[in-house]
Parts: structure tokens; C-alpha cells; sequence
């Protein structure tokens, strides 16, 4: 049984900083290409005069400070525009709201430095020569990057690219001091979330920051609070092209009025002779268009007409035979080269077998031809996310229903098509006009009204579980799509296995209960090294405050001082 996903997509521990993440990659990057030009390590232990105060002796930089305060700019700013239509940067920053933004940054950095005194104290500091390949590592990287994948950017850009931050390329000793903590804090963490069992974790509610469960139960909690981020549905498709865009009908051209005199010297026509041109240039192209839409629309039929015949083949029994539908590579070559191609013929073909021959890769994280796995936020442009998301895998049903979602999809209007209606009568106008706004969302969002919307899909069960689903026919501008569901992975059908490190790669499968225990794993030390600083008292507060410093790395992030 497949296990979770080991990769990128795999949910992360709330509230991580954008350029905390990015440190991990920089450092971790081993630069096999010789860099022309590569710099020597930095020493990274130069002293800066510049601070905002001090948190248990250690002073606090001027640039940490900078990055708590960009990333606090980042996230207020982002959660105004979600809660507010009318949100407008340029007012939202009031001096009350800068002021707000650089005391709760104070105390982001206060915490990370209370972190990294802890890490510092049981051991996790990194060494000097530790220190000088973090310095190594990051300018290797850079260096790469701007000579092989950005080579237009500045250094500044590609600095600021791979750091994840607005820091500049003068500014990396600084960067790489702040990375050097940023990593002893995580290896500290590691430290700990290691010697977590299951009945170590816990569940934290985040509105209240009360803990709501522990062990098991926390898992559980984990997973329903966040069911989109862990669950997996696996689907099989085979999506037919349908052949590309429809034609582009030219635009209209009146035919211009013949002048009464027929003098072609006059401005009035050598006009109309211009306007005669254009008008019949306009007929030849519209007799083309003409022409390419009715093989346009044959050629559709005859797909659409194939593909309804090979599903309901399928739906009966299980087998087709018959011709597919596209030209495939026979592996043979004519006189001259080419490849030679033909129409496949089935004989009692299964789906898998048709997608095995005919399969196309429509999706980017496709792991095999016709089969991909779907996961997280669905992509309300990509059918099949769509109705991935539409499956119903409960405990109770194990019953695949996309119909009601499906109507939920947002169709693209098509204005050719809806200036080629009929134009409605006056009564329709009045029946329409006294129609809620809600009559009216549901019949704009309701594409499959006229096509298979009555469906219900049902379960193919094995010892009464989960096996998969029937298929379906859906379809959307550019494809139809003979699917069906093949694998649900949720908490209830996982294990806790994952593989060993050196059986890992990044296409390993992770168990979803593996995964959900991972992040609360990382949770729960991260709120477990919370406590540790809290139970200090003022052993880690800031002292020494420097306000002017404060004001300067505010000039900095807003371009005014508070």
C-alpha cells in the first residue's frame, strides 16, 4: 500500500518563515559543477556594531531584527488583503499599525535568540568549521545559480531569490550568521522530536493555544483539522484530446456602399475601393474559418462519438474491442525514415490496457501514463483535481459521488458561442430578470447539465473494502476523460512504516499517519521549546532596548521611520 508522500507537498509545521526554509536548501545544496570564480568562506564571526538590544547578554543584530520585521510586514499585510476587499497598502501602514508591526517582531527575534541560547546550551551550536561550509555552501550556491540558471539577474536578485528575503549580496556574512543560529535552533528541535512517541504529542487548538488532545487522539484531531493538506486520492484517466482550439471566427466587416459617382480619382472612392478590399479580404477569411470549423466540429463528433463508444464498452463489461483513437509509433520506419504510425486495434482490451498504449501525461506530478496521485488544495482550473476532490471516502460510504461538486465548476463562458445564440424573447428576459441571484449562480455554474450529469459513481469493493471506483466520462474546453478512482489513502487505511534514509528518495511514499505524525511531532517540540522560554520568565527577555536602531531598520522595511 502506497504511504504518504515524501516531497515538497508534504504539509509543514504552521508558521514557518519563508526564508527559514529557504536556509535549508541554500545550506544543504552540494554544488558538484566548479563555479568559476568561487569566493573564499566568509569568516562569519566579524563583529557588527549594530543592535536593538540584548536578550541574556547576547546582542541581538540590527539584520535579525530586519528579517523578523520584513516577514512580520509580509504576513500583516497579507491577512489585511484577505479580511479586507478594499485593503490598500498605502494607508494600511499608519504609524500605529509600523509601531505593531516592530513590537511583535521584537518579540519573533527575542524568541528565536531565547531558542538559540537554548540549542547553544545543550550542545547544538554549530562549530567553527560547521560554520565556514554553511559560509561555503551559501556562496556556491549563489554563484551557481547566478552563473547557470539566472545569469540576467544581479547578485542582489539571485541573493534575494534564494534567500528568501530582501537581503542584498553585501549582506550575506550577516545572512549566514543568522543561518548558523537558524540551524542550531533546528538541530536542537530534531533532537528532541526524535525522542517523541506518539503519546508525546498533542494537539493544540490554534485560536485558544490551549492543548485539546494528546497521543492518538491528537493524531486524529491533527488529521480532520487538516484533511485537505493530508489526505490522497489516486486517480486513472485517459484523457483524449479533443483536438485542439476551436477556430477563431474573423472579425465582421461591413460591405461599404458604392458612391453614386464613379470617379476614382475622389476621396470618396478610393475609400470605398480601400473598404472593399477589406471587406473581401473579410469574405475569403470567413469562408476559411467556415470551412475549418466544419472539419473542426466532424472531427469532435467522431471523437466524441468513439470515446462514448469505448466507456460504455468498458462500463458493460470491462473490455473494448475496437480501434482506438489516436495514430501511435509502430517502432517501424518507412524508405525514408519517418516514423510509421497507425490507429491501434483492440481485442477485449482492458482500461489499463487502452491506458497503457494511449495514456497521456496531463498532469505534472503524473508518476505513470493515465495515473497520478492528488493531494492538497485542488486546482479549480484542472478537472481532474476537481474531481478528485469530489470524492467521498468515508468510513461509511466509500462512495465516489462527483455530481453535486461537478456542478459547482466554474465554466469558462464561450463569447463566440453565446453571440451565435438565439436571441432570448421578451418573455424569457422577464423570467430571467425576476429569478434570484442564487437561481442564477447555479445555472452559471452548472456545465454538465447537458452531458452525464446524472451519474452516481459506485464503489468496487474487495473483502469489503476499498478497492476503487467505477469509471466515469467527464470532460472540460480541451479534453474528455474516461476516469476512475484506484486508491484512497487517509488516517484510517495508514501505517506508521516509512522507509529507511537510504531507501528514501524524493518519489518515496510516506504512510498519511506517518506524515501527520511528523508535523505534529515538529509541533509539539516547537511548542514544547516555547514552554522551556516561557518557564524562564525574564532570563530571555530584551533588555537594552535600542529605539533608534528600531526606527532605522523600520526606514529600511517601509521606507519610513515609525
Amino acid at each position: 500500500m502506497a504511504k504518504g508522500v515524501y516531497d515538497k507537498k508534504r504539509p509543514t509545521a504552521k508558521k514557518v518563515s519563508n526564508f527559514d526554509s529557504k536556509i535549508i536548501i541554500i545550506v544543504s545544496i552540494a554544488v558538484v559543477v566548479v563555479v568559476a570564480g568561487i569566493l573564499a568562506a566568509l569568516i562569519i564571526n566579524t563583529a557588527t556594531s549594530s543592535y536593538v538590544g540584548s536578550v541574556d547578554g547576547t546582542k541581538i543584530s540590527v539584520f535579525d531584527y530586519r528579517l523578523f520585521l520584513d516577514q512580520t510586514k509580509s504576513e500583516m499585510q497579507s491577512e489585511a488583503s484577505e479580511n479586507d476587499e478594499n485593503y490598500d497598502s498605502k494607508t494600511f501602514w499608519t504609524a500605529e499599525k509600523i509601531k505593531e508591526a516592530e513590537e511583535k517582531a521584537l518579540e519573533d527575534v527575542r524568541e528565536f535568540y531565547a531558542e538559540y541560547l537554548l540549542a547553544k546550551k545543550n550542545g547544538f551550536a554549530l562549530s567553527k568549521a560547521e560554520k565556514n561550509q554553511y559560509s561555503t555552501n551559501v556562496i556556491n550556491a549563489i554563484q551557481y545559480y547566478k552563473n547557470y540558471q539566472y545569469p540576467s539577474y544581479t547578485l542582489d536578485q539571485v541573493t534575494t531569490l534564494m534567500t528568501g528575503a530582501n537581503v542584498k549580496y553585501d549582506e550575506i556574512n550577516e545572512f549566514v550568521q543568522y543561518s548558523v543560529k537558524s540551524q542550531a535552533i533546528s538541530n536542537y528541535k530534531t533532537s528532541i522530536s526524535e525522542k517523541l512517541n506518539v503519546e508525546d504529542l498533542r494537539y493544540i487548538d490554534e485560536d485558544t493555544e490551549k492543548v485539546v488532545s494528546k497521543g492518538e487522539q491528537a493524531i486524529k484531531d491533527e488529521y480532520e483539522a487538516n484533511k485537505v493538506e493530508y489526505r490522497r486520492i489516486e486517480l486513472a484517466a485517459l484523457a483524449i484530446s479533443k483536438g485542439g482550439s476551436k477556430p477563431t471566427e474573423p472579425t465582421a466587416v461591413e460591405e461599404p456602399v458604392k458612391p453614386e459617382t464613379e470617379d476614382e480619382t475622389s476621396t470618396e472612392y478610393v475609400e470605398y475601393k480601400s473598404k472593399l478590399e477589406e471587406y473581401n479580404t473579410y469574405l475569403t477569411k470567413k469562408a476559411e474559418y467556415e470551412e475549418k470549423l466544419k472539419t473542426w466540429e466532424e472531427e469532435n463528433k467522431k471523437t466524441a462519438e468513439l470515446v462514448e463508444t469505448i466507456y460504455q464498452a468498458l462500463l458493460n463489461d470491462g473490455k473494448y474491442s475496437g480501434k482506438g483513437i489516436k495514430e501511435l509509433d509502430t517502432g517501424n520506419k518507412d524508405a525514408d525514415g519517418n516514423a510509421i504510425k497507425e490507429v491501434a486495434v483492440y481485442e477485449n482490451a482492458t482500461f489499463e490496457d487502452i491506458i497503457a498504449k494511449e495514456g497521456e501525461k496531463y498532469d505534472s506530478d503524473m508518476n505513470e501514463k493515465g495515473v497520478t496521485l492528488f493531494y492538497g488544495e485542488p486546482s479549480k482550473s484542472n478537472l481532474m483535481d476537481v474531481f478528485a476532490e469530489s470524492i467521498d471516502w468515508t468510513d461509511d460510504t466509500r462512495t465516489a459521488v462527483a455530481s453535486d461538486l461537478l456542478t459547482r465548476w466554474a465554466k469558462e463562458e464561450d463569447a463566440e458561442e453565446a453571440a451565435d445564440s438565439e436571441e432570448k424573447t421578451e418573455t424569457e428576459a422577464d423570467a430571467d430578470a425576476d429569478k434570484s441571484d442564487d437561481d442564477k449562480e447555479d445555472e452559471d455554474t452548472d456545465p454538465w447539465a447537458e452531458y452525464n450529469n446524472d451519474y452516481t459513481l459506485e464503489s468496487v469493493t474487495e473483502d469489503g473494502k476499498f478497492k476503487e471506483t467505477k469509471l466515469i466520462l467527464i470532460q472540460d474546453g480541451s479534453y474528455y476523460y474516461i476516469v476512475k478512482c484506484i486508491n484512497v489513502y487517509d488516517l484510517e487505511n495508514s501505517t506508521e512504516e516509512e522507509p529507511s534514509e537510504d531507501e528514501a528518495d524524493e518519489n518515496t511514499i510516506l504512510s498519511v499517519r506517518a506524515v501527520v505524525i511528523r508535523v505534529l511531532k515538529t509541533a509539539t517540540t516547537n511548542d514544547m521549546v516555547k514552554d522551556t522560554v516561557k518557564d524562564a520568565g525574564t532570563k530571555y527577555a530584551v533588555t537594552g532596548k535600542d529605539d533608534k536602531n528600531i526606527a532605522k531598520a523600520s526606514e529600511k522595511v517601509f521606507g519610513t521611520a515609525s
